[in-house]
């Protein structure tokens, strides 16, 4: 197949749009990284560890996609035919887009594994195809590097769709999993609560629409304009906007926290006194009365507050700050 001439608006052009939004999605990267360090002190040193490793991949992969443009329009200037050999660098940001998609996907699978009770069959189901993900990705670097242009590499087109496909997959799956776990969560007698899992289910959506929405892009400029570079311009963006996306989630918990605790919680009791009316009062709830009061007894056991017999409700407000959201 002899492919379209070379036209420098939609390789050299697309490329360098993709580099400055990528290093416009780094500063703002390095920004939340920067006050994850103030807030969250009192994180375990594996996850600020892990937030440091993914910060310095994050370095690591605006210098590759970088160092690509510049190859391509400072060292390589006036000379078409390089835009046709693919620089070793742009194919090394796959391999860093991949560890660095894996570990996060990974942070979100830990997640979604202690939310929805250590349900092994959902979190496998992640993990699988976040490994797929990885392995394409690892895959296609390797192929990359034995192919000396972006012709020969069109024979394992293939396995870009496979790896993009499988991004798609992995973070859409994850979304729409946080979301129903979080949307099973909710209780109509506690607004705090609701209004505190209605935000975590709005930073679920964004997390899985920004970067599906990229991946599909990427996709779809691939199938459509194979010798271009409008896909590896969406593909520049996408270890950043993953990134970007968990590092908000991470800084929002203390504002979330102190949204659950600052104000008044009224949380109705069981009427204790044995009667066979209050009896068939409370089997006529179902099971909503009995989550209800399983929630209100976690609260009450982790903060270790005092029941008076008798109480009809209790009231947890600003001084209970045994309470974590």
């Amino acid at each position: 197949m002899v492919p379209k001439p070379i036209s420098l608006n939609d390789t050299l052009g697309a490329a360098f749009i993709g580099d400055i939004l990528a290093a416009c999605l780094y500063g703002l990267t390095t920004l939340q990284t920067f006050i994850y360090f103030g807030r969250c002190r009192k994180d375990s040193t594996v996850m600020k560890g892990l937030v440091t490793l993914l910060w310095a991949l994050d370095t690591l992969h605006l210098l590759l996609i970088s160092h690509t443009v510049y190859s391509y329009t400072i060292s390589n200037f006036g000379n078409i035919p390089a835009l046709l050999k693919p620089t070793w660098s742009v194919l090394a940001q796959v391999l860093v887009t991949g560890v660095s998609d894996g570990i996060i996907r990974a942070l979100y699978c830990y997640r979604i594994w202690i939310v929805s009770g250590k349900n092994w069959l959902v979190c496998a189901a992640i993990a699988i195809a976040s490994l797929i993900t990885l392995g394409s990705s690892l895959a296609y670097t390797i192929v990359g590097l034995r192919s000396d242009t972006y012709i020969d590499l069109e024979k394992f087109s293939w396995l870009l769709y496979f790896s993009l496909a499988w991004t798609f997959l992995s973070d859409l799956l994850i979304a729409v999993t946080m979301c129903i776990l979080l949307s099973k969560r909710r209780y109509g007698n506690f607004r705090k609560v609701d209004h505190t899992i209605r935000v975590l289910i709005l930073y679920s959506i964004n997390t899985g629409a920004l970067t599906t929405l990229c991946t599909l892009m990427a996709l779809i400029a691939y199938a459509a304009s194979p010798h271009t570079f409008i896909y590896i311009g969406f593909y520049f963006l996408l270890p950043k906007l993953l990134l970007n996306s968990v590092l908000g989630t991470l800084n929002a918990r203390k504002t979330l926290r102190e949204q659950m605790s600052g104000g008044v919680v009224s949380i109705p009791l069981p009427d204790m006194s044995g009667s066979a009316e209050a009896s068939a009062d409370r089997t006529s709830e179902g099971g909503r009365f009995h989550e209800i009061r399983r929630s209100a007894s976690a609260v009450l056991d982790r903060g270790k507050v005092g029941i008076p017999a008798g109480t009809d409700c209790i009231v947890i407000g600003p001084a209970s700050r045994g309470i974590d959201a």
